[in-house]
């Protein structure tokens, strides 16, 4: 059973159009943050950034695989009728559908920002 406090919080990252674009591309696969940039047009510090929030608040989660973290919808009881309120504004709206196919189109190992890591600041 999901608290009030934290339905807020749903809603709350929810607001933000960007993240609804992002969370509606996921509906269809996973991707990581280069995927998603190029998808959807936005600058990856602004994809992260989004990405941690939806992480934060649970509908995200990410799995490691090799040089990538990928991100994928977290489909755990709680956030059922988020996920199927993601999913139904996904299929009614053109430009969701649009970032969908886009991203569908995205392969991270053309997108040469991805093959390139960057060394950590200390």
């Amino acid at each position: 059973m999901i608290t009030m406090k934290k339905a807020a919080e749903i809603f709350k990252a929810l607001a933000e159009p960007n993240r609804v674009r992002i969370l509606a591309a996921l509906a269809s696969r996973r991707a990581c943050v280069c995927e998603l940039s190029r998808a959807l047009a936005l600058n990856q510090p602004n994809v992260s950034r989004h990405l941690r929030i939806l992480k934060d608040v649970g509908l995200l989660e990410s799995r490691r695989r090799g040089a990538w973290t990928d991100y994928l919808l977290n489909r755990n009881a709680e956030n059922a009728p988020f996920i199927r309120l993601i999913k139904n504004l996904a299929a009614a709206g053109d430009a969701l559908k649009k970032d969908a196919e886009a991203l569908a189109n995205a392969d991270r190992l053309q997108i040469q920002k991805c093959n390139k890591r960057r060394p950590r600041r200390r």
